[in-house]
């Protein structure tokens, strides 16, 4: 019987042909076409044969597109499957990645929106003197539970991952190694 690839193995699997898709695209994309500099010399030679042989990198390259799709599928195959445990609730691991990147990241924005605004002075100087020693900002918000929110939040951030890492380390997918 095999043995599966962990989250984290596939993890750093496609980083690593993410990489390899990079150079090849490079390589293409600098060895399709290229000048020949002996061209018209009296003693003209046969061209060289460039370093790179443009159809095989363009198989090699969809070869590790495909790859790439099929790691893909089984991260989030293994994602939707898989519930763990958090705050007392069953979720899946998509739904637990989906929280720390989209829903908490969205809601500290919100909290990071309260903040003291003044307008200038300029926006007063049309008042007397007297009138302008009257004008003070009104906060619609207590600075003190925005700043604990926002660190409750942070907190749970900070929760989550380490769970993603226990399980990207232990959580076995469906490819062989």
């Amino acid at each position: 019987m095999s043995e599966k690839m962990t989250i984290l193995e596939v993890l750093k699997k496609v980083k690593h042909i993410d990489r390899k898709i990079e150079k090849n695209k490079d390589r293409v994309a600098r060895w399709c076409s290229y000048f020949n500099v002996e061209v018209g010399q009296l003693n003209q030679k046969p061209l060289p044969d460039p370093p790179y042989n443009t159809e095989k990198l363009i198989q090699a390259l969809n070869d590790l597109i495909k790859l790439r799709a099929e790691l893909q599928h089984a991260l989030h195959e293994a994602n939707i499957t898989n519930t763990v445990e958090y705050k007392g609730k069953k979720m899946s691991i998509d739904e637990l990645i989906v929280l720390k990147t989209k829903t908490l990241p969205m809601m500290l924005g919100c909290l990071r929106l309260l903040r003291r605004k003044e307008k200038t002075y300029q926006n007063t100087s049309h008042m007397p003197e007297e009138e302008r020693k009257q004008v003070y900002v009104v906060n619609q918000f207590n600075p003190t539970t925005r700043d604990k929110n926002i660190d409750e939040i942070e907190d749970e951030i900070a929760k989550i991952d380490t769970i993603l890492d226990e399980i990207n380390i232990t959580l076995p997918t469906t490819i062989d190694r």
